[in-house]
């Protein structure tokens, strides 16, 4: 059975923020092994643009290797996500196929495209990548934020900060 109310925060973001509810931080909770955090699986190039990203500007220690399945899992739906918006953009507007027998569906394109974005919004408020999640957080001073980054490797306009 699911837990009511508010996902719990992990402690790691909580001092980040300098414990705003000044409430006393937990003391049990598991701490996974630090490490140096890799794909578990391999990235296409838009989905390792989006893990440079995103660990070079996740606060430290957040994401443990412990974290890596559910990072990668984000990083596959934004490479996705593009895949799809790229293909529903050549689609000029005509978003239904039609079957021999008459039926009308979603394209493909459009399905991949919003199911990799209902992911994206599952996932990012995990590790406090979402506008509601990072209230608070200063995760770049003085650099592009994550989002200005997110949007230049998606545009192709130019290269994030990491490469």
């Amino acid at each position: 059975m699911a837990k009511r109310g508010r996902k719990p925060k992990p402690t790691a973001l909580k001092i980040f923020e300098g414990n705003p509810g000044k409430r006393a931080l937990p003391t049990d909770e598991p701490t996974p092994p630090a490490g140096k955090v890799e794909p578990p699986f391999k990235l296409d190039r838009i989905g390792m643009k989006v893990w440079r990203l995103m660990l070079d500007n996740a606060p430290k220690d957040l994401v443990k290797p412990f974290d890596a399945l559910a990072l990668w899992q984000f990083c596959q739906a934004w490479s996705d996500f593009f895949v799809g918006e790229k293909k529903v953009s050549e689609l000029k507007g005509e978003y239904f196929v039609y079957s021999e027998k008459g039926g009308v569906y979603l394209h493909p394109a459009v399905t991949l495209r919003n199911q990799a974005w209902s992911r994206i919004h599952k996932l990012g408020p995990l590790f406090g990548w979402s506008p509601a999640s990072r209230v608070g957080l200063n995760f770049n001073e003085g650099k592009k934020s994550p989002a200005e980054q997110l949007a230049e490797i998606l545009m192709g306009s130019g290269k994030s900060g990491s490469g």
